[in-house]
């Protein structure tokens, strides 16, 4: 299929504690979610001294029908390498943006759902150097090529959260993705909360103690 590369505008949400920032949490939403909807989920991290950065997904649609609630994806699998591609230059150029307004502050990561595969293959392909990486409610990336990107993760501690009523991650897939994700090197302490799938507070202050 014939392509061309074009400048667009891409939407992000930023939240700011009092006084100067501890560091930046880098934050991705799930499937069908929108940034200004998802940044309230993370209030605690602004609470305790972060900034919070949450980028929304490149490509909209309609949740239901033809109007109403409008939602984001980062990706759907039509061209969905070139999607792939877009997204890690649209995060790196995001990074490199933050980093020029905020220097010298450190970065943790979290991905939601879809974000969590979003997160997984910006880490591996762009510029990021995390201080943490936390998955939340989704699966890494079964097709990530972990012999040419298994080191830029090596060293950096993983956190994999999962609801105990999360209905994508019943306890046999959550064991089966547990063993994947030992079998590629990497061994995220797995933590489990009372909850679907959703992102609640108290899970998350737990994480940044």
């Amino acid at each position: 299929m014939p392509s061309i590369t074009i400048q667009r505008t891409a939407h992000y949400e930023i939240l700011l504690p009092e006084g100067k920032p501890k560091g930046i949490w880098m934050c991705l939403h799930g499937y069908g979610q929108l940034a200004e909807r998802f940044v309230r989920r993370l209030k605690p991290l602004q609470d305790a001294g972060y900034m919070v950065i949450a980028p929304e997904g490149l490509n909209r649609f309609y949740w239901e029908g033809y109007s109403g609630k409008v939602a984001a994806t980062w990706m759907t699998k039509h061209d969905r390498l070139n999607e792939i591609k877009d997204y890690v230059n649209y995060l790196d150029l995001l990074f490199d943006k933050i980093n020029q307004d905020y220097p010298g502050l450190e970065w943790d990561t979290l991905g939601f759902s879809q974000g969590v595969t979003t997160l997984a293959r910006w880490i591996a392909m762009g510029k990021i150097q995390p201080k943490s990486i936390n998955l939340w409610a989704g699966h890494f990336p079964e097709d990530l090529d972990m012999v040419k990107y298994g080191h830029k993760f090596e060293g950096i501690p993983q956190t994999w959260l999962a609801g105990d009523e999360d209905q994508f991650l019943n306890d046999k897939i959550i064991q089966e993705h547990q063993d994947f994700l030992y079998s590629i090197g990497l061994k995220p302490k797995l933590i489990r909360f009372k909850g679907g799938h959703d992102i609640y507070r108290e899970t998350l202050r737990g994480i940044i103690r």
